[in-house]
């Protein structure tokens, strides 16, 4: 079992290591590699690299991975353009999430608003007898999970998932001693240290700007439905001088890329 902690400055040695509860208290940082599917492809992209220290809650970690999903305003947008009071992203609707870490699900218990998206999982995990030497699987709440009472394998692959459906990969990559050239501030923690190249998909009709609606029944006027617009050609193109929708089917979605979290 690990027991983690922040080291603090010291002049004499690059860590401090002290007798604890378990023996050995050693300060350690782990490094963390956040992955997603890309599209159109079967391989994964690495989206964000992550340090922690072993002080850090299960919740900072969640709240540290950043997915484009969780700023989708959700619904038809056509009528609401410019009016913020009415864009809801998804992350202030959805905010149930978990880790499935060493055949655990950590759930995101937070507040009344979050609810268990394991338990659904563990009871048809009973129906199925395939299951049972592969078990036993459990839940806890992520709320007071430490990242030193974790107990993971480094570079094993675990399964991070938000928004209902919304699936991830993170991967444990190394775990280190703090030293003196590290960041001494625990505050900073987690840290992003890389992320992956950011591709922007572009507008349809320009083809210069970011694509940020998909717009669909609008006839034969795109070529493809739904087709990425950019804000600009969207209102010149499907709205009226009077700021009117030319097409009163008109459905408008609003679109996340990876531009959107790469703060």
């Amino acid at each position: 079992m690990w027991v983690l902690q922040q080291n603090p400055s010291s002049s004499e040695s690059n860590c401090r290591v002290a007798t604890g509860q378990d023996g050995l208290q050693t300060n350690v940082k782990g490094s963390l590699y956040y992955w997603h599917w890309k599209v159109d492809s079967r391989y994964l992209v690495t989206t964000q690299q992550i340090v922690l220290l072993g002080s850090n809650k299960l919740t900072q970690l969640r709240d540290a991975i950043k997915c484009p999903q969780d700023k989708v305003w959700l619904g038809d947008c056509s009528e609401t353009l410019d009016d913020p009071n009415l864009h809801i992203p998804a992350e202030r609707l959805y905010k149930s999430s978990y880790f499935f870490i060493e055949n655990t699900f950590y759930d995101d218990l937070r507040s009344r608003e979050h609810h268990s998206l394991s338990q659904p999982i563990l009871e048809w995990i009973k129906t199925k007898s395939e299951f049972d030497s592969k078990g036993p699987f459990t839940s806890a709440p992520m709320n007071d999970v430490l990242i030193r009472d974790l107990v993971v394998h480094i570079g094993k692959p675990y399964h991070y998932v938000h928004q209902g459906n919304c699936e991830h990969v993170i991967v444990f990559t190394d775990i280190r001693l703090v030293d003196r050239d590290a960041c001494q501030s625990p505050e900073m923690f987690p840290m992003l240290t890389g992320r992956s190249y950011i591709r922007s998909i572009r507008c349809y009709v320009c083809k210069r700007l970011v694509c940020r609606w998909l717009v669909s029944k609008v006839g034969t006027l795109l070529p493809l439905e739904p087709c990425p617009l950019c804000d600009v050609c969207l209102r010149l193109l499907l709205y009226d001088c009077n700021g009117k929708k030319i097409y009163p089917d008109m459905v408008v979605h609003m679109f996340c890329g990876e531009e959107v979290v790469a703060v």
